[in-house]
């Protein structure tokens, strides 16, 4: 745990917090109380990134937005989405409004008919 802390530049009972938040993730098993590696690296990427920025209170919800935020990005389907933007594959936002609302109002005509 103190080597956690130290890893992190947090204090031990922050360390623990965090794992009972689930910010950090426990090694099953392990006696005492061992982080897994691989959290500990996502949470350390994420508060340097934050304390670069200057920020430096409320860090468990600033990390737990951080990493809820890069698991949005790795997600099904944004890579793709990010590459369409880039080559140009666009659709203006007014005509995807357009038909929604089109095929709504088709939707209540068919019901109340």
């Amino acid at each position: 745990m103190a080597e956690v802390a130290q890893v992190l530049g947090i204090s031990q009972p922050t360390v623990r917090a965090w794992i009972e938040a689930g910010v950090l993730k426990p090694r099953v098993s392990a006696n005492p109380v061992r982080v897994d590696v691989l959290s500990l690296a996502a949470v350390k990427r994420a508060l340097e990134l934050l304390r670069e920025h200057g920020h430096d209170r409320n860090l468990l919800i600033a990390v737990m937005r951080v990493l809820r935020d890069r698991a949005v990005l790795a997600g099904e389907g944004v890579r793709e989405g990010f590459d369409d933007v880039t080559a140009g594959r666009l659709v203006p936002l007014s005509d995807v409004l357009d038909e929604i609302a089109t095929t709504s109002r088709e939707t209540k005509r068919s019901k109340s008919s």
